[in-house]
């Protein structure tokens, strides 16, 4: 895989997406790949973009330890050369089900055969461990009462 220029359908306007590093530089239907983080991330998401009227509904489907989702049939946004880009995003709902990896693949389950895709605007988040919440909340009330001790004076 690689960054690339090569497409002109991205949903930020930007001229890299995320491509392969192989003749046409497109997945194609069939493809997948698996992305690892270098710590626990609570959300992920990313734009897939497809020529119009190639992708249906499931024909991909984001994979993490939180859940899975696949695209519906509407797509989310049409780019500026006519590509369709569906969003596809996990939101981990609880802390403990963080992931430090996920998994885009494609499909073909209504048979109707091969299409090329390009994939956009991956975005992730950390949510705060809770101990940094306690310490956080600790700091600011030892301020809190310091201040108010202070004008008591």
């Amino acid at each position: 895989m690689k960054v690339t220029d090569a497409f002109a359908q991205t949903t930020s306007g930007g001229t890299n997406a995320l491509g392969l590093d192989v003749l046409d530089e497109a997945f194609l239907s069939g493809d997948s790949f698996i992305m690892t983080f270098d710590q626990t991330i609570h959300a992920l998401g990313l734009f897939v973009i497809g020529s119009p009227g190639d992708v249906l509904a499931g024909d991909f489907a984001l994979s993490t330890g939180a859940g899975s989702v696949f695209n519906v049939d509407t797509p989310d946004r049409t780019v500026a050369d006519g590509g369709e880009a569906f969003f596809l995003g996990l939101v981990a709902t609880d802390a403990s089900l963080g992931f430090t990896s996920a998994m885009l693949e494609s499909f073909d389950p209504q048979g109707v055969g091969l299409f090329v895709f390009n994939v956009d605007d991956i975005t992730t988040a950390l949510v705060p461990e809770p101990g940094t919440l306690v310490l956080l909340g600790t700091g600011l009330g030892v301020v809190f009462w310091w201040r108010r001790r202070a004008g008591q004076s």
